[in-house]
């Protein structure tokens, strides 16, 4: 598992990587966070490096989830997301699965 400064500090050198080098269309736009590392033990990651396709990493606060606004209205959360937004159909945030996932965070 990372830890979060680590975690951040490769964001932004992604990020910084990214505005600096001209991509065309070799790249893959994939979600990372703390709570979802897939890409590091399904393979992907591996095989994005082998081919040299470059990684823009979204959401690393896990859509919201990590922080402090989260945590600190763990009643409220779920209710406060708008309507239509994609997390309506997200398994982490079903209420019972929102449960267990909060008591992590």
């Amino acid at each position: 598992m990372f830890s979060i400064f680590g975690f951040y500090f490769a964001v932004f050198k992604a990020i910084r990587f990214v505005m600096m080098a001209d991509l065309g269309d070799r790249f893959a736009t994939l979600e990372i966070s703390l709570s979802c590392q897939d890409l590091i033990f399904n393979g992907v990651l591996e095989e994005l490096s082998k081919t040299q396709i470059p990684i823009i990493a979204y959401s690393p606060l896990c859509r919201g989830l990590i922080t402090d606004h989260a945590a600190e209205t763990t009643d409220a959360f779920l209710d406060s997301i708008p309507k239509g937004d994609v997390r309506h159909h997200m398994d982490k945030f079903g209420p019972e699965n929102y449960k267990h996932n909060i008591e992590i965070v």
